[in-house]
């Protein structure tokens, strides 16, 4: 009896609190809402980590501007690798809501002994017509691969064409972006952007000589499970080593097959990029320098791709500056939060008499943390 009186009480006791006591007890503040400690944790920022892990045996002398070669240990840029076991790269992103106005971003990569802010931008969330301002440091939109972390990259090196004129760091700059989607019956996006001149390819002794750039790209769907991607990307500016304007171009395209009833057990993916500068930034000569890269990469279970790529510079170049690279990788891919692949790169350089260079590499990427979005 002594026991039922005092379950009774505390009942009575229970259902004598304040509602609103009741609520704090029962259920998390709501979004915006200060917590117990009086703070409001709506505008904390979302954290993730990217890190790659790299086994790299090199055969033959490294061949080209950029293209794999040192040891491990090593000051690396964007995506370039040394021989031997290492930290390839590690990137700590931040990305928050700043006001209803300003989504900002904040990456920081970390490449052997040296850490650099790869990029930091706000992006516009209220603006009308379509329209979308992005301002800070990022990788232009120039062409497809530009875009991309290392730990994005479709295979372990980035193509030897964007090496060779872009340089290590890729097209990387401080300056404003404006996009808008034009009112047509499918996706086009149009992109108008200015950017200090300060990298391999575009540099300025004045600031006021800006970087013009201009991406116009289309996408099509085929079919519900096929999609058509289409770009081509301007560039212009003062050149790193004359005072005379230079430019850059390139065109890309992507087909992607994912049937809509078996998307986690089998895909496809086409990719052609093609890239062309009015100089080659290394040797600064007379005459134009082009080359391109298409891979094809094919998933054929829920955990295992493969993929394999040729490449090929000079395209227009001359006789030295032409090479062609074959690349083959397979992939374990367990989640959406780590990769494994292994992949065996040939470059053979077109001039007579010139040896050959091979790489083996086992890479393995893992993300902890906030997982962003990947770009289509």
């Amino acid at each position: 009896m002594r026991r039922m009186l005092l379950c009774a009480a505390a009942l009575a006791l229970l259902a004598s609190r304040p509602s609103s006591v009741r609520a704090t007890a029962q259920s998390p503040p709501e979004q915006g809402q200060a917590t117990a400690t009086g703070v409001s944790r709506a505008f904390n920022p979302a954290i993730s980590v990217n890190a790659l892990f790299l086994g790299a045996l090199f055969n033959g002398e490294p061949i080209g501007h950029g293209d794999a070669g040192g040891a491990a240990g090593e000051e690396h840029g964007h995506g370039e690798v040394g021989e031997g076991l290492q930290i390839q790269e590690a990137e700590l992103q931040l990305t928050s809501f700043v006001d209803p106005y300003f989504k900002g971003d904040l990456i920081i990569g970390m490449h052997g002994e040296a850490v650099e802010i790869e990029e930091a931008y706000v992006t516009s969330q209220a603006l009308p017509a379509g329209l979308s301002l992005r301002i800070g440091r990022t990788y232009t939109p120039f062409g497809k691969h530009n875009r991309l972390h290392t730990h994005q990259f479709p295979f372990v090196e980035p193509p030897l064409v964007h090496s060779m004129l872009l340089g290590e760091e890729g097209l990387s700059e401080f300056g404003a972006e404006l996009s808008c989607l034009v009112p047509v019956p499918f996706f086009l996006e149009a992109i108008a952007a200015i950017y200090n001149g300060d990298n391999e390819y575009f540099a300025s002794a004045n600031d006021r000589d800006l970087i013009g750039l201009g991406r116009l790209g289309a996408l099509w769907d085929l079919s519900e499970s096929t999609t058509l991607e289409a770009g081509g990307s301007y560039a212009t500016g003062q050149s790193s080593w004359s005072n005379a304007y230079e430019y850059l171009a390139g065109g890309d395209l992507t087909l992607k097959w994912r049937p809509l009833r078996r998307a986690l057990y089998t895909q496809a993916e086409w990719q052609l990029e093609y890239l062309h500068g009015s100089r080659l930034p290394e040797v600064g000569a007379d005459g134009a320098f082009g080359g391109l890269a298409t891979h094809v990469r094919y998933r054929f279970n829920r955990t295992w791709w493969l993929g394999v790529r040729y490449e090929k510079t000079g395209l227009p170049g001359e006789e030295d500056e032409s090479m062609t690279r074959y690349a083959a990788q397979f992939a374990w891919v367990p989640g959406e939060f780590e990769l494994w692949r292994l992949q065996y790169s040939l470059t053979e350089p077109d001039l007579a008499g010139a040896g050959s260079f091979g790489a083996i590499y086992l890479q393995m990427t893992f993300t902890i943390g906030s997982h962003p979005a990947h770009a289509y």
